[in-house]
């Protein structure tokens, strides 16, 4: 920013201000001038308004007085001089219920907003000017604008996935509350300080496996290799065609569709990650090895029920993709570096995911002459556009590929855990690492482990960052545990952010548990310990607690039975 310091002047009614070599404000009458720009906007309803570089607040006033009940209006400054100057004269006469802010991302705005409202408050935004002295930096506004816009676009977006998928989500999670009851939740595993390869299955995964194989044959062997595999569901078959074994499985997916993933995976054995809401079927693949967690989708007295008796597994904030919520996942497990492989958010005109997953067999199986093996229906659907993706080559994607992206950047951009390990797909803005790294850090931590130093003490979120004891990258990089971001766009395959978790500003924690030390879990030990009567009972007795509920509430209805004061307005609140 310029270092101009901005000058007040007298004007005949109220103040000028001249700044830059411009005179940002009437040197006549500047509150009458702002006055006629506020009453130049229609205010409509659930509108968020965004006054870019309100000044002294002239005209916000009138806005105030036509503003309608559910609208609000937020005053924005992304000059740290024009702020100081103003400041003091803005709140002397704006009531305290309007914002003024002074921010320079994307990331604080959309945080900010999100914090201070929710999601889903608005169902628009706009840009009021009410002065020149938004003119100074009118692109950096505009982009903010853009940005908030499209963050309040995912929220109800995500609503509208919900309305969709919402029963069937909570369909899943009843009948995944039995088979919860007798293992332990996502929180139970740990993976101390040993580094993590996260593969999701895009189209890349098949050259850096390949890759791997060749440089690290180790890689096939449990007990030389050094560090932890964590793959999403789709992604399982790439590694089982090359005789790899996984430690964890991440599943979400609440539809049957994703069961095909599992098909053929034999005797390999593999943790699996289940979201209490994915398709029950889910946990006959890793039925002794399966750790559940919680996506809390939507608010539900029933899930309150749960969580207030502690009978929900861990949560894991809603992210929308299963790449997202596994790259979550894989932070809150290890306090090392986290290698991320195959999460393209794009594809080619050849392949959409990796060979071996199940929709690119469909195609290889059931191609002829008139049905080419390039996903024709893919390139030319309606949406679908070219970018220029990681070391310049042309890639394909689509809007919710794209939005798959903006939100992994907003949930873990600026996390130095989290390197790059993949040969191409979209910009995710994180360090480039090398498969050589990769193995020396594993190696590293072979002989830290082998010492007996300690695991990470105390892992937290991004807003309560940790650094963990003995342990640092090849590039120096911090260690730090657990970060977690939130999300919020959901296909019909994903997850709606409806519980109202933070934006990147405002990180939740998801993860707050304690390595004891040399407590970095044994390839052995991951199968769950039976300990878990005690939840079965009390889940059995909530889950009777409600049909007794219900049943007088039918009773009632039907004029079977007689309804005390006030008994009927309980049942149906319940």
């Amino acid at each position: 920013m310029n270092h101009e310091v901005p000058r007040p002047l007298p004007a005949r009614r109220g103040l000028s201000l001249s700044y830059q070599g411009k005179t940002l404000l009437s040197t006549i009458d500047p509150i009458a001038q702002a006055e006629r720009a506020a009453r130049s906007y229609t205010l409509k309803e659930r509108t968020l308004y965004i006054i870019a570089s309100p000044l002294f607040g002239y005209g916000i006033t009138a806005l105030l007085e036509a503003l309608p009940a559910n609208s609000k209006i937020m005053c924005l400054e992304v000059d740290e001089h024009l702020y100081s100057v103003t400041k003091d004269e803005f709140f002397r006469t704006i009531p305290a219920e309007v914002p003024y802010v002074v921010v320079h991302t994307a990331e604080e705005l959309c945080g900010y907003v999100r914090n201070l409202w929710g999601p889903r408050t608005f169902r628009r935004v706009e840009l009021v000017t009410l002065n020149g002295g938004w003119t100074l930096y009118e692109d950096l506004y505009k982009a903010l604008l853009s940005a908030l816009q499209h963050d309040i676009a995912i929220d109800w977006s995500n609503a509208m996935t919900l309305s969709r998928m919402g029963r069937l989500y909570a369909k899943n999670a009843l009948k995944n509350l039995s088979t919860w009851a007798k293992r332990p939740s996502i929180d139970e595993l740990h993976f101390g300080q040993s580094p993590v390869l996260l593969a999701g299955a895009g189209p890349s995964l098949d050259l850096l496996l390949d890759q791997l194989i060749q440089e690290y044959p180790a890689v096939r062997n449990t007990t030389e290799r050094q560090f932890r595999i964590i793959c999403v569901d789709t992604a399982l078959q790439s590694f089982l065609a090359r005789s790899i074994p996984v430690d964890l499985v991440v599943a979400l997916e609440a539809q049957i569709w994703n069961l095909k993933d599992f098909i053929g995976h034999g005797s390999v054995p593999f943790a699996l990650a289940m979201d209490l809401s994915a398709h029950p079927s889910t946990i006959q693949f890793a039925e002794d090895r399966t750790y559940f967690f919680y996506t809390p989708w939507t608010e539900l007295a029933f899930l309150d029920r749960l969580e207030q008796r502690r009978l929900l597994p861990h949560p894991i904030p809603p992210m929308g993709s299963v790449g997202l919520t596994a790259t979550a996942i894989a932070l809150s497990l290890t306090s090392g570096p986290v290698y991320i492989g195959g999460l393209d958010f794009a594809f080619t005109a050849e392949l959409y995911h990796s060979k071996s997953s199940p929709s690119y067999q469909r195609l290889y199986l059931g191609q002829n002459r008139l049905c080419p093996l390039s996903s024709v229906t893919a390139n030319f659907r309606e949406g679908v556009y070219r970018v220029r993706g990681l070391h310049g080559q042309q890639v394909l994607t689509d809007r919710i590929l794209q939005r798959y992206r903006d939100l992994f950047i907003r949930d873990f951009g600026g996390d130095t855990r989290l390197v790059d390990l993949r040969p191409s797909g979209l910009d995710l803005q994180m360090r480039t690492g090398s498969l050589q790294e990769l193995i020396g850090n594993a190696d590293i931590a072979g002989q830290a482990g082998t010492a007996g130093q300690d695991g990470s003490t105390g892992k937290t979120g991004i807003t309560d960052r940790a650094n963990t004891a003995g342990w640092a990258g090849s590039a120096g990089q911090a260690d730090i545990a657990g970060q977690a971001g939130t999300t919020d766009w959901a296909n019909t395959a994903g997850r709606a952010d409806t519980a109202g978790w933070a934006g990147s500003a405002v990180r939740a924690n998801i993860a707050s548990r304690t390595n004891t030390a040399g407590q970095s879990m044994n390839r052995d030990a991951t199968a769950p310990s039976d300990t878990h009567t005690g939840k079965a009972g009390a889940i059995r007795t909530l889950l009777a607690e409600e049909l007794a509920s219900l049943k007088r509430l039918r009773a009632i209805l039907s004029g079977e039975a007689p309804a005390a004061a006030g008994e009927l307005d309980r049942l149906l609140d319940y």
